[in-house]
C-alpha cells in the first residue's frame, strides 16, 4: 500500500491539452501521498469544470458522511457503449483508500447519472501483498485540506 508517509492529496488539470482526430484531451494529475499519476481526461463529453464539479462533490460528500464514491477521470458518452476511467475511493475510520478501475458499460446507458457512480461500485477488495488492487491510502485530514484550500478559489460548488 503506497501513500502513508507523505499525507499530501491533490487532483488538478494541467495546462497541457491536445486533439486527436477531432477529440480535445487536457491531462491532469493526481497526488496521493508520494504517488502521482499524470492520466488524459476526454472533453468530448464533459469540460474540465464538469470534471472539477464531480470530483468536489465527490470529495466533500467522503468526508462528511459517504464512505464510498469516485473521481471520474474520463467520462464517454453515456448513450453508446463506452468505459469510464475513475479513481474508486472507500473511507474507513480516518483514512480513504484509492483504488484505480475501468467502469464499463457495455449497452448505453441513456439515463447514466454520475453523482450516482457510487452506485456501481463494489466493496473494497483490500490490497494483496504481491497481487491487485494497487491501492493508496490518504488521511481524510488531507483529502479535507485539499477542498479547504480551494475553497477560496473558483472551484465549482454543489
Amino acid at each position: 500500500m503506497e501513500g502513508q508517509k507523505n499525507p499530501k492529496f491533490e487532483i488538478a488539470f494541467t495546462d497541457e491539452c491536445f486533439t486527436e482526430e477531432g477529440t480535445s484531451f487536457r491531462y491532469l494529475r493526481l497526488t496521493l501521498g508520494d504517488f502521482e499519476e499524470d492520466m488524459i481526461a476526454d472533453l468530448t463529453t464533459w469540460s474540465p469544470e464538469d470534471y472539477e464539479k464531480q470530483w468536489f462533490n465527490e470529495l466533500r460528500q467522503m468526508v462528511t458522511s459517504q464512505t464510498r464514491g469516485a473521481l471520474i477521470i474520463r467520462m464517454h458518452d453515456p448513450g453508446v457503449p463506452f468505459r469510464i476511467d475513475i479513481w474508486p475511493m472507500w473511507k474507513e475510520d480516518n483514512q480513504i483508500f484509492f483504488q484505480n478501475k475501468l467502469l464499463f458499460m457495455l449497452k448505453p446507458a441513456k439515463h447514466f447519472d454520475p453523482a450516482r457512480v457510487s452506485d456501481h461500485i463494489g466493496n473494497r477488495q483490500p490490497h494483496l501483498k504481491d497481487g491487485d488492487p494497487s491501492e493508496w491510502i490518504v488521511p481524510v485530514a488531507a483529502v479535507r485540506a485539499f477542498i479547504n484550500e480551494r475553497a477560496t478559489t473558483d472551484v465549482p460548488k454543489p
